[in-house]
């Protein structure tokens, strides 16, 4: 009787459908899903101080395998389990002001998924991207926040943003 074990290649016993099957049952099948925005315009106000504002500039859900993609509250809706992460962004805003970026978990942010980027002369453009892991519980919600180091409230204005999620464990 032959070895099998994980590593084999388990299709070439099985039929598709079967196939398909066994990996629904060992809970292969993935969960990701996105949110973006492409080429914004609309400007975002950062609240003066250190308490992040939650940005609002998300425009369409992305690919996306049932219910995680959410741009409609700017966030992914995520079920138990680990996920990786990744956050890009592009922005302009006030000049001269360093912006700070994060994801939270809810109201929790996140250290291993932050961001700073500086905006120098009036009309720079600064990106800024960050990749990480996260635990969630079923039901929480990924949102990305921002704030400034700025004695005032300061504009921001998201161009292109995209906020990922895909389960792994």
């Amino acid at each position: 009787m032959p070895d099998l074990t994980v590593t084999a290649n388990i299709d070439s016993f099985l039929s598709a459908n079967d196939y398909a099957a066994a990996v629904a049952l060992l809970s292969l099948t993935p969960e990701y899903g996105s949110i973006y925005v492409a080429d914004g315009v609309t400007a975002q106000s950062i609240a003066t101080g250190a308490t992040p504002t939650k940005l609002t500039g998300f425009t369409t859900d992305g690919i996306d395998t049932g219910t995680i993609a959410n741009a409609a509250s700017n966030q992914l809706d995520l079920t138990a389990g680990d996920w990786l992460v990744t956050l890009s962004v592009s922005f302009s805003g006030d000049a001269n002001v360093e912006f700070y970026g994060s994801v939270f978990v809810d109201e929790v942010q996140q250290a291993q998924l932050q961001f700073g980027r500086k905006l120098s002369t009036g009309g720079d453009v600064g990106s800024a991207c960050c990749m990480g892991i996260v635990s969630a519980t079923a039901g929480q919600a990924l949102s990305v926040r921002m704030t400034s180091d700025d004695a005032g409230a300061v504009n921001v204005t998201p161009l292109d943003m995209n906020l990922s999620a895909e389960k792994i464990s």
